[in-house]
């Protein structure tokens, strides 16, 4: 478990001075590597806190036209009770999210809530698995940084 997890008993939070992950394995390295989830060069990241936003860095007007229509693909689940692909469309809408926090884009705080907010609209009902879905997605968007940089 890592800080942020969140489970049936509550978050996981740091305890301690300890700041730094310990090694990776090699053979977990390897895997990693095998499996596509960490090229050569790089190593996995072990932050579970959302990186802070730089101070200075310009915030383009392009990130609510990558996550708005995202998010209205989830809000206009709330027509039909399934069959709708609601969990998908949440999970991209919260994977893009993360990846637009971690370029610097968003606020972590704002866009969790905005997500799990419209969450509630469509699926009123599951309440808990909405949040998971939302937290889980944010966490492994914010491995992999979306920049905007030439997109239109």
């Amino acid at each position: 478990m890592a800080p942020g997890t969140r489970t049936p008993k509550g978050v996981y939070r740091v305890a301690g001075p300890a700041r730094h992950p310990a090694v990776l394995p090699e053979w977990l390295r390897r895997e990693l590597r095998r499996t596509g989830h960490v090229l050569d060069g790089q190593t996995p990241a072990a932050s579970a806190e959302p990186p802070a936003p730089v101070p200075g860095r310009r915030r383009t007007a392009s990130a609510p036209q990558v996550i708005d229509p995202l998010i209205a693909r989830v809000a206009e689940c709330a027509a039909a009770p399934e069959g709708t692909g609601f969990s998908e469309k949440l999970n991209r809408a919260a994977y893009t999210a993360g990846g637009l926090v971690a370029a610097g884009y968003l606020d972590h705080a704002a866009i969790r809530d905005r997500l799990v907010r419209v969450a509630c609209y469509a699926r009123p009902w599951q309440q808990s698995r909405n949040e998971k879905i939302v937290d889980d997605a944010l966490a492994v968007g914010t491995v992999r940084p979306l920049h905007l940089k030439g997109r239109t």
